[in-house]
């Protein structure tokens, strides 16, 4: 069976404090995808303190979403799924600040080959983990064993980020033309694949152009690619655009590597009331 492509969020609350977590995975079935999502809530959830451990009241894993990226994207909700947390008491005695968890994240530079690099975050940290002892895994004792092995587990596993494809793989195709009829922009491109409802990049447009970022085809006619752009009032071409389709994949990770700490707002916990909250008055 081909294999989909799934993005997998974790929601993650301490007292009036949220964030989440996403990774993105291929697998064969929605099924398998919670499988494997099931297991990767267990290793993250060893890096925390689970609610009431204590003197602190703790991290909870109300709910992870998995999303499979097909057209239209299905979801499925997990409420509530199992792990166990980190246990080691003299370890949270001696390392653990309280006070600044939910806002303290770790910043990994994650790398898929040699052209993808991202950084992904990991809140609700022990203090050894934001002070001086991040380059030295065998500082940060019981915890920094449990960080290696999440990391080991991602790499390893299926996990990964989902990632514009570049050239060769995806080629990139000469402007020879383009023109401007009121808010139509035309692209004469001779050659290209590209079809109607495709997201389109432009490659070596000026500074601050309209037409930067993803554009929507709205027409093909022959080698002319048609887009909408109300943004762009005026257009002169002197040479040097390239067009390329946008094609998403998910790309596993191969290299995973502690940087710095930041600190930095959270913001609310999953399942509560959006929108601003107001005082109750009790006499109303």
């Amino acid at each position: 069976m081909a294999e989909g492509e799934f993005k997998v969020t974790m929601f993650i609350n301490t007292g009036k404090w949220g964030w989440s977590e996403t990774l993105y995975t291929e697998q064969s079935s929605m099924d398998d995808a919670e499988e494997e999502t099931r297991l990767l809530v267990e290793k993250r959830g060893a890096l925390l303190l689970p609610h009431n451990a204590f003197t602190f009241p703790g991290f909870e894993i109300p709910a992870v979403r998995i999303t499979e990226l097909t057209n239209p994207p299905k979801s499925r909700i997990i409420h509530n799924p199992d792990w166990q947390g980190f246990q080691d008491e003299k370890a949270v005695t001696d390392e653990w600040d309280y006070r600044d968890m939910p806002f303290m994240a770790l910043n990994i530079a994650a790398y898929a080959g040699n052209d993808y690099q991202r950084t992904i975050q990991m809140r609700g940290l022990p203090e050894a983990a934001i002070t001086n002892k991040l380059k030295n895994k065998d500082e940060l004792g019981k915890w920094g064993e449990k960080l290696e092995e999440y990391k080991d587990y991602l790499i390893l596993s299926s996990w990964g980020m989902r990632v514009s494809q570049r050239a060769p793989a995806n080629p990139l195709y000469k402007v020879d033309v383009a023109t401007l009829n009121g808010a139509l922009v035309t692209l004469t491109a001779p050659g290209h694949t590209i079809a109607v409802d495709d997201k389109i990049k432009i490659v070596g447009l000026p500074k601050n152009h309209p037409l930067k970022g993803l554009q929507k085809v709205w027409h093909i006619d022959g080698a002319d690619i048609q887009i909408i752009n109300a943004d762009v009032t005026e257009l002169t071409y002197g040479g040097g655009w390239e067009v390329q389709k946008d094609v998403k994949e998910v790309i596993g990770f191969t290299r995973l590597e502690n940087v710095r700490a930041s600190k930095r707002d959270t913001g609310r916990p999953f399942g509560s009331p959006v929108g601003r909250q107001k005082n109750r008055c009790d006499n109303a």
